[in-house]
This record gives C-alpha cells, structure tokens and sequence, in this order.
C-alpha cells in the first residue's frame, strides 16, 4: 500500500494544489479497484500493485492525462509557485528601489522632474528585470523536469519501486525560510546595484538638512564587481526555488548550497583582498567631517581601527562559511539516515 501512495503522491505533486486532494482521492479509488479485482483472481497483492502502477505508467505521463495541455513554459505544477515568487520578488524590487530613493531625497534633500522621471524608469526596468529573471529560474526547473531518466526508457518500461519515499519530517524544508532568503538575495541585490554608495558612516551637514555619507567601499572600483554578484544572486534565487519546488533536503539541495557558499567565499577573498575595493580617503573624510579629531594620535588610532576591521573581512567570511558547510555536512547526515 505505501507503493501506490508514493505514486498517487507523485502523481498529484506535479500539478496546481487546488486540484490535488480531488484528483488523489479519484487515483487511489481507481487503483484500489483495480487492485480488488485483481487479488479477486488470486494474484499477490503486491505483485498486482507492481503490475498496476506499470500500466498506468509513470507520474508524470498520469498528470499529463488531468492536464488540459501537456506541456508548457512553466506548467500547472509551478505556477502556482512561480507567481507566489513573481510577487514576491517584484514587490521587493519595488520597495528595495523605492527606499534607495528616499534616502537618496533625504541625504541630498533635492529632487526634481528628471530625479521622480529616474525613479519610474528604475521601478519599471526592475519590475520588468524581475519578471524576466523570475520566468527564466522557473522555465528552466520546467525544462529539467521533463523526460527524468528514470521514467523514460524507451528500452524497459518504468520501474514503480523507484518511486520517491514519503518526506520525513527531519528532512522537510519550511516554505518560509527559503521565501526569506528569496527576499533577502534581492534586497542585497538592490543594495548593491542601486545604493552601494550609501553602506557606510552617516554625517550631519552644516546645512539644516542635508547628510554627508562617508562610503567605506572605492565605488567605481566596486561597479566592476555587480556582474559577478548578480550572478551569485541569480544562482541563489534558483536554489531557493528548487528548494520550494522539493520542500525537502536532499544530496542534490546541499550540494548546491555548499557549492554557492563556497563561490561566494571565493567572490569575497578575490574582491576584498585588492586594497583598492575600499575607500582610501575613509579616516581622512572621517576627520575632515570632524567624526573623530584632527590631532595625530586620535587620527592614527582610527587609522588602525579601520585597517584591522578590514583585515577581519576575509578570515570572519572563511569562518562563516565553514560554519555553513558544517551545518550542511550534518544535513547531509540526516539525508542518510531518513532517506
């Protein structure tokens, strides 16, 4: 029996969840009429269910038969999922923008026509560069899922004992938190594509209104880095997705986290370790801003406090990550023993 609930389990998983309990009931009814009638002829009830699943062929040809079309750019399996993320990942972007913006206006305290026309023009490029990121992750998890190879032999038919086991609740992935981390990767995406020069130390101006920003980072050196990060960030957002698609861990999941730690360590020791990604000016505009004083002594103990913060980037990156690659190891333990 637990064979025909992987089945009827797997069936139903690839398609949209307003029609899964319905077309579950109706599949588990059929087999197990189908089952009765033949253990009625006296064969093994194992070797019927065997038999059955074989001829009503593997899950993803059964979903196909619900399905009005059997194909598409993101079928009814995702969608549901696509468009949650869309959402999210859209309303982040705008909102990510949006605060870039306002703390722009509050630093400068100006804005004027062609400044609120830059604003709409952003909203829209993000809001369409999330959308076409968004349905590419999606349209290539569609891809991938079709033809499995080990449901598609033209040679052998398919093989109902390598049905995916019932996900044990050690091994469950909590839909929230790879929500979050969706949304926390496209904050520190927007952070560093449209406000990089704002991460640093905030001055009061002599003025009433406005603020001086004292950026820690050599901006323009920084803006030869945004491709590679944005990579980074897409490679997350599609191990997040899988993980939703999954809401398990598996070999695979943790290969893929570990690989995409492991790559934006390598990211952070090869651009933090050229001197020239940081502001060389920093204590001097400290001082100049009179954020610590001009005498020697205090100007040369902040001048050692921000080398030795800098220093601690890497090997604090190098510490995190392996803390991330343990926790990892333990999660591919628990793989093996509740597989």
């Amino acid at each position: 029996m637990e064979m025909i609930s992987r089945y009827t389990s797997a069936v139903t998983d690839l398609l949209p969840p307003k029609q899964r309990d319905e077309i579950r009931a109706e599949l588990h009814s059929l087999i197990m009429d189908m089952l009765e009638e033949r253990t009625a002829m006296g064969e093994p009830e194992e070797q019927a269910i065997f038999r059955i699943l074989q001829e009503l062929g593997p899950p993803h040809a059964m979903a196909d038969k619900y399905r009005d079309k059997p194909r598409y750019l993101i079928g009814p399996g995702l969608i549901d999922l696509y468009k949650v993320i869309l959402r999210i990942v859209i309303i982040v972007t705008v909102i990510g923008i949006s605060v870039a913006f306002a703390l722009q206006f509050i630093i400068d305290f100006e804005a004027g026509p062609m400044d609120v026309a830059e604003y709409f023009a952003s909203i829209f490029e993000g809001a369409l560069q999330a959308f076409a990121w968004v349905t590419i992750v999606f349209a290539i998890i569609e891809f991938a899922q079709v033809n499995p190879a080990s449901w598609h032999s033209s040679k052998k038919p398919w093989d109902p004992s390598k049905l995916p086991a019932p996900l044990h609740k050690n091994l469950l992935i909590k839909q929230s938190s790879s929500l979050i981390e969706i949304i926390m990767i496209v904050l520190v995406l927007g952070l560093f594509t449209y406000s990089i020069q704002y991460v640093g130390i905030m001055s009061k101006s002599d003025t009433e209104w406005n603020w001086n920003v004292i950026s820690f980072l050599n901006i323009d050196y920084f803006s030869k880095y945004l491709p590679y990060i944005w990579g980074l960030a897409l490679f997350g957002i599609v191990i997040a997705c899988i993980k939703l698609i999954q809401r398990k861990w598996s070999y695979g999941t943790i290969a893929l986290q570990a690989l995409h730690a492991i790559a934006i360590l390598v990211f952070i020791c090869i651009a933090f370790s050229n001197d020239a990604i940081w502001n060389a000016n920093f204590v001097e505009q400290l001082a100049q801003f009179n954020m610590i004083d001009s005498d020697p002594a205090s100007f040369a103990k902040a001048l050692d406090i921000w080398e030795s913060a800098k220093s601690k980037l890497i090997p604090l990156s190098i510490l995190i990550t392996f803390i991330e690659l343990a926790v990892l190891s333990y999660r591919a333990y628990r793989v093996y023993k509740y597989q």
